[in-house]
């Protein structure tokens, strides 16, 4: 015994010598020269690929970038170059193929382009490992007819969203008879042919898939049958297609069904029959988005889907008044959204929804005048972020010293009754970036602190109110371009200065050219129209409801300018004062005429080339993205200056 212990002992240090010995194990050479030859027809503008490469410090490829490898084998397993800020550019080198046991491969959200599908066959059969593959969101990107998915067997998530399969007639059967083992299958926006023939039938039920997204593609009521078969469905994305009618029977047979999307399509039916499709058992429904169809009657009883966290029936045809215990039996909603339709009579008790962040019921005829809005209606919602009564004549009647218990990212209440005061629970709110009460009734001034506060607003619409008051200087108030509407009130004082940062040759300038697009200030401003802004680039019928306005590009000269002398035009910031200069007398249109003609010429002269070459072409364009903002944002200066000189 003591003989046989001895030597069981040598024996196990042996072994474990051995074990720790062994050196650790790094990639294989061929796997890794195959990423490289990956790597030579990418475009990786943000450095993604930098610890790819064959010098001595980065030999192991297996601690490159996006790769993970089999630590006892070293062949590469995963490789997830999936887009996070960056995106790589270029064509899918057939070398990945040489990653025979490959079983992740994501690069879905690049600009990556070429055919995936005439990949040799041979390559094919060795490649039947993987169970992940995402090439999603590649619009540049071929799948052609799909028949390759017979060459993955194993495959448990399949994303091929943005990819151009409109080869793929028969894309249903292949999915359906090739991929048994299918779990999560996403093909949005892929311009999918209805399949021929309709719902075919499949080997497969597909019974473990369990996420569907076929969005954006046009299809038909012909294949909604086959969803019914599919009884492991939980999430079913089908919106933006052209699904007409009803709902076949066979949803009921969808009980572990949690999200169901298809809004925009063209469902003509009852709503409360719809959801009797639905409701074989009681399911653990949680989103339910119907809205832009045709769905009409009244709202129904929702009490067998008392899981529901967001209901979306925005722009349907929808009637009558909420249903009398729609407040007790969704005690998890979060997102509310009607809109579009008409709904009337009286609000539920939102109070018993603290979870509500979404609240939209514009444009319906909730107008019951003995039902007044106070702050009792919003006690108890905390977490609401978005907030839409516009178009409903509801009557606001809010204590002055009521503090929300809310912090409101969107605000619109357009035609509701807020006045006749400007309503001050708005200095609680501190991070809206839309605010819209125009129409609301108030004759108000309105208050200093108003315009002290949300200095990242984007849209600003207080129209059609009889508010007073002096307006400020935007360019202090706001950092950015908001849209703003100031129109029919009774405002005073000189026109504001905006945002400006005057032009430059970046892609700004054109936010604040759209900004100016949708300024409207008829009010009772008088003064000068700012100089070196683009105020000056709008036509003098542009300020005709303000007569008490001054300068270019009105005709009416300012107090102190003299009769046939051209303004001095003052650049923002640090840069020096400027004058137009007797140069600008050449902007005439054989000018215009002979730009044109010399930019064609020198563009396809030099950038032809570069555009002929996958490899620099990405370049080029960010390049010529640039240029071409540039470009925009001069002839917009010129031209302003040649209308001006024509006018006078």
């Amino acid at each position: 015994m003591l003989i046989v212990f001895v030597l069981t002992h040598l024996a196990c240090n042996k072994n474990s010598s051995a074990l720790t010995s062994n050196p650790k194990i790094s990639c294989i050479e061929s796997e890794k020269q195959a990423l490289l030859k990956f790597k030579d027809t990418i475009t990786d503008d943000d450095g993604v690929l930098s610890s790819w490469g064959s010098e001595p410090d980065k030999k192991d490829c297996c601690k490159w970038w996006g790769v993970k490898c089999n630590h006892h084998t070293g062949h590469v397993t995963v490789l997830n170059l999936s887009r996070n800020n960056f995106r790589l550019f270029g064509k899918i080198s057939p070398s990945l193929l040489e990653l025979q046991h490959l079983k992740y491969l994501d690069l879905s959200g690049n600009l990556l382009s070429g055919n995936f599908s005439p990949i040799p066959n041979h390559h094919l059969g060795n490649f039947s490992s993987l169970r992940h593959l995402s090439l999603g969101d590649n619009p540049g990107l071929s799948g052609g007819n799909l028949e390759w998915l017979s060459y993955f067997p194993l495959l448990r998530h399949l994303d091929l969203s943005m990819v151009d399969l409109r080869q793929a007639t028969n894309w249903l059967e292949l999915v359906g008879n090739n991929l048994p083992l299918l779990e999560h299958l996403s093909l949005r926006g892929c311009g999918l042919p209805n399949p021929v023939p309709p719902a075919p039938p499949l080997n497969s039920s597909l019974s473990l898939i369990t996420f569907i997204d076929l969005s954006a593609n046009y299809l038909s009521s012909s294949i909604l049958d086959a969803f019914g078969k599919m009884i492991s469905l939980v999430h079913l994305y089908l919106f933006d297609n052209d699904f007409a009618g009803t709902i076949p029977k066979s949803f009921a047979n969808l009980s572990s069904l949690q999200s169901l999307d298809m809004w925009g399509n063209n469902l003509i039916e009852q709503l409360d029959k719809f959801l009797d499709k639905l409701s074989g058992m009681e399911k653990p429904l949680q989103i339910l988005d119907l809205g832009e169809n045709q769905l009409s009657g009244a709202l129904p009883d929702f009490t067998r889907f008392s899981s529901l966290e967001e209901l979306d029936l925005q722009n349907n045809q929808l009637t009558g008044p909420f249903p009398t215990n729609f407040q007790q039996v969704l005690p998890n909603l979060y997102a509310l959204i009607l809109y579009g339709n008409r709904i009337s009579g009286m609000l539920p008790n939102f109070t018993v929804f603290p979870s509500l962040v979404t609240l939209d019921l514009r444009n319906n005829s909730l107008n019951s005048m003995e039902d007044v809005i106070s702050e009792a209606h919003f006690s108890n919602l905390s977490s609401l972020k978005y907030l839409d009564f516009s178009f409903n004549s509801r009557i606001f009647n809010i204590n002055s010293n009521w503090i929300p218990p809310f912090q409101l990212n969107a605000i619109r209440l357009a035609s509701c009754k807020l006045g006749p005061d400007f309503p001050k629970w708005l200095r609680n709110q501190n991070n809206y970036s839309e605010l819209d009460i125009s129409g609301a009734g108030i004759s108000d001034v309105v208050p200093n602190w108003f315009w002290d506060q949300t200095p990242n607003l984007v849209y600003l619409n207080l129209s059609y109110n009889q508010m007073a008051g002096l307006v400020p200087d935007f360019s202090l108030q706001f950092s950015g371009y908001p849209g703003i509407d100031l129109s029919s009130n009774r405002f005073e004082g000189q026109i504001p200065q905006f945002p400006s940062k005057t032009f430059r040759q970046d892609s700004s300038n054109l936010g604040l050219l759209n900004f100016l697009s949708v300024l409207n200030l008829s009010n009772n401003l008088s003064g000068k129209i700012p100089l070196s802004t683009q105020l000056q680039s709008f036509n003098a019928s542009a300020y005709s409801g303000i007569p008490q306005l001054c300068g270019v590009p009105l005709p009416n000269k300012c107090p102190g300018e003299e009769e046939g002398t051209k303004p001095p035009l003052i650049a923002t910031g640090n840069e020096k004062k400027i004058q137009e200069e007797d140069g600008d007398r050449l902007i005439t249109q054989g000018f215009y005429i002979s730009l044109g003609v010399g930019f064609a010429f020198g563009f396809w002269a030099i950038f032809g080339p570069m555009l002929l070459s996958s490899i620099s072409g990405y370049a080029c364009f960010k390049f010529l993205d640039k240029l071409t903002d540039w470009l925009y944002v001069m002839a917009s200066i010129n031209l302003a200056r040649l209308q001006r000189r024509l006018q006078s």
